[in-house]
């Protein structure tokens, strides 16, 4: 939610996000994430200039809700060192610029709230995600495939290259997640466990009145 009165951004950290550009409004008990949420590959690029594309659409968006903001996020980049990734963002609002027609970017700070709870629409998106990059190459990979002019080398050499960007996602997405589900199917186990231990107790301290 984007405070009028202190221009900071808020959403919870499990907020949903698409690979494409999508709008999306969520309702809160007093709040609400009005926003365009943009996956990017070239996010240096974009944050240090986001696109005037991006900038018109943006303004087009808040002339229907003043609180309206963009969102552009980076999840594809990787430390080469650590070899750990990282997920950069910008938040921004668009505003007419003193001088022509132009749109300026307006940065918007943004405040993660931490929750305990996952929703069950951010893990459906989180399940999901495998299967939608797995389309994708495959979608690529066959789009190139049926090239008349491709010859059986090339061919090879393509196939080759689909199945080592398939493992590549299986050991950075697909077996991280699945770590990840594992962990928190554990944790959830653990928490039935101590609430069933203080049911008990309580039970027992009422019985004894």
């Amino acid at each position: 939610m984007l405070n009028a009165g202190s221009g900071v951004c808020s959403f919870p950290v499990d907020v949903n996000l698409s690979r494409s550009p999508t709008v999306q409004s969520e309702p809160f008990t007093t709040s609400r994430v009005t926003a365009e949420y943009i996956v990017s590959h070239l996010f240096l690029l974009i944050f240090s200039f986001v696109v005037y594309y991006y900038l018109r659409t943006q303004a087009m968006y808040q002339m229907l809700d003043q609180c309206f903001v963009g969102l552009i996020f980076s999840c594809f980049i990787e430390d080469k060192n650590t070899k750990t990734g990282r997920v950069l963002y910008t938040c921004f609002q668009s505003v007419q610029a003193q001088k022509g027609s132009e749109y300026e970017r307006v940065e918007i700070p943004v405040h993660v709230v931490p929750r305990d709870a996952i929703g069950k629409v951010c893990l459906e998106s989180a399940v999901e995600l495998p299967r939608i990059l797995c389309q994708e190459e495959q979608d690529t990979y066959r789009k190139i495939h049926s090239l008349a002019h491709l010859d059986p080398v090339t061919k090879i050499h393509n196939g080759s290259v689909f199945t080592k960007n398939l493992c590549s996602q299986m050991s950075a997405v697909s077996g991280p997640l699945l770590q990840w589900l594992e962990d928190r199917l554990e944790q959830n186990r653990q928490s039935i466990v101590d609430l069933q231990r203080e049911k008990e107790r309580l039970e027992r301290e009422l019985a004894a009145l």
